[in-house]
């Protein structure tokens, strides 16, 4: 009839009209972001800010080798279902993005509102290096103001209280790691993170790898101030090292600095736990409940606190469930625990092996 042919125009128009609008979508996606594609480029002292793209944010790195001195990039955003608000590296990529001083603030995305890196195929490994760099005030609907899914590498850089609005316990956090991921952190600063969900700052997921330590001069890291529910900085799902690192004020109803599930795996040597405080459960600085191995070497838990009255309340300073546990040359100093283990507690009928030396 003469009105379905009608009906039909409309819809053709009505799906041409969706198809232009998305070209031009992208054609102001590549205009508004700086793209490089295999070539070597180099920025100096330069501002990016208050850009604005569909995706892809401001930069978006494919190849060859990309860097940044003193630069600063505040503002830059891209719509909340996509990745990326300042900086991009496709996963395709083999080249390396580097980004040397500088700051990166109040960028908003999706996912990684600083930079986000995805992930690499078998014979193309991105690579990320930063030094000196300031990330803070950054803001993701979902996680992970900085994503990383392939090779990173920061040093001396702080974090500073950016946001990730996910509620979800396996997304909403500031610094993800993603599956099969190696994010290394020497000498940074991660602190004033807070969350009214069940979220940490930093979490490493099933096959991911976080380390952890002092850069080449001796430079400590620092971890400082963050508020949670659950793993007040670090939540562990896959591989943790933590060494030269102290770990000082977090909050969280438990695991006050850190909470190891999942079957992770947590390494810490040369560590300070300093006023690490969980409100209502187990572990006034760690939260282990997983099937992986947990060491603990040459470190020191001091005035950790764990204050609740409830029956799950468990280690002023540790909380161990399900694992073998291994604690050599350590010194436990006053810390608090309102019903059981005012330094360590380990769940009997659930740690398969416990092993504490010099102690």
């Amino acid at each position: 009839s003469i009105f379905g042919l009608i009906a039909k125009e409309r819809k053709a128009i009505k799906d041409l009209q969706q198809q232009l609008k998305k070209i031009a979508e992208e054609k102001e996606d590549i205009k508004k972001s700086f793209f490089n594609y295999g070539g070597d480029n180099t920025f100096n002292n330069c501002e990016f800010i208050d850009n604005a793209a569909y995706k892809y944010g401001m930069i978006l790195h494919d190849g060859g080798t990309t860097t940044f001195n003193n630069c600063k990039f505040t503002g830059n955003k891209v719509h909340e279902g996509t990745d990326g608000g300042a900086f991009t590296v496709l996963g395709g990529s083999s080249g390396t993005l580097k980004i040397n001083g500088g700051e990166i603030s109040g960028n908003y995305a999706g996912w990684g509102a600083a930079l986000y890196v995805e992930k690499s195929n078998k014979s193309k490994i991105a690579n990320v290096v930063v030094n000196d760099v300031v990330i803070k005030d950054n803001e993701t609907k979902g996680s992970g103001t900085v994503w990383i899914d392939s090779k990173a590498t920061f040093t001396r850089c702080t974090f500073e209280n950016n946001k990730a609005n996910s509620s979800s316990y396996d997304s909403g956090h500031s610094l993800t790691i993603a599956t099969g991921a190696d994010l290394q952190l020497y000498g940074c600063t991660i602190k004033n993170h807070s969350s009214a969900n069940r979220i940490s700052s930093v979490l490493v997921r099933t096959g991911a790898k976080l380390t952890m330590g002092e850069d080449a001069n001796g430079t400590r890291s620092v971890v400082q101030n963050n508020t949670t529910n659950y793993g007040g900085a670090i939540r562990v799902v896959g591989d943790a090292e933590l060494s030269g690192t102290n770990f000082i004020g977090n909050y969280a109803n438990g695991g006050g600095a850190i909470i190891v599930t999942d079957g992770g795996e947590l390494t810490v040597d040369d560590c300070l736990f300093e006023d690490n405080y969980a409100k209502n459960n187990f572990g006034g600085a760690i939260r282990f409940e997983s099937t992986g191995d947990f060491t603990v070497l040459n470190s020191t838990f001091r005035g950790n606190h764990n204050n609740s009255t409830g029956n799950g309340t468990r280690g002023g300073a540790i909380s161990t469930a399900k694992c073998d546990v291994v604690i050599d040359n350590c010194l436990f100093e006053n810390n608090y625990c309102e019903v059981t283990s005012g330094a360590a507690f380990a769940a009997e009928e659930e740690t398969t092996g416990i092993k504490i030396t010099n102690t």
